[in-house]
């Protein structure tokens, strides 16, 4: 077992029903990764078992030090889990929203935003604005 698989067994998972019009079933994720990896199967067991699986596909050769900490092995006490945030208008608007489209509150919107961009750059990913703004209908393809 490689070093990055015996971490991944120290991730948080979390799972979740899957809404019975999209087939029902289970979704399940580590949450120190964001939604990079999802395993689903009719049960939680199976959902886990099918996120395993594909972890280790996806992180096997990937490099300790780019992989995020286990929630697990963090200190507790040193953060509440509050963060005291000031937005322009314009951007609490957006955001607002954002989250009102994907039927989530605006809390859960900002902390799968700011988790994937941690995610990102914890894994050494750009993340932000793309320098590159042509549309993809305007560029040229060989």
């Amino acid at each position: 077992m490689t070093p990055t698989i015996e971490l991944l067994a120290k991730y948080t998972v979390e799972v979740t029903p899957l809404p019975e019009e999209d087939g029902g079933g289970y979704k399940a994720i580590y949450k120190e990764l964001a939604f990079s990896a999802s395993g689903y199967g009719p049960t939680p067991v199976d959902a886990v078992q099918d996120l395993a699986e594909l972890a280790e596909d996806l992180y096997s050769d990937e490099p300790i030090a780019n992989m995020p900490v286990p929630y697990s092995t963090m200190p507790s006490t040193d953060f509440s889990g509050r963060v005291t945030l000031r937005l322009t208008k314009s951007l609490h608007y957006r955001l607002d929203r954002l989250a009102e489209q994907e039927g989530v509150s605006l809390n859960a919107l900002l902390n799968d935003i700011l988790q994937s961009g941690a995610t990102a750059l914890e894994s050494g990913s750009t993340f932000g604005a793309v320098k590159d703004a042509t549309p993809m209908s305007e560029k040229k393809t060989a």
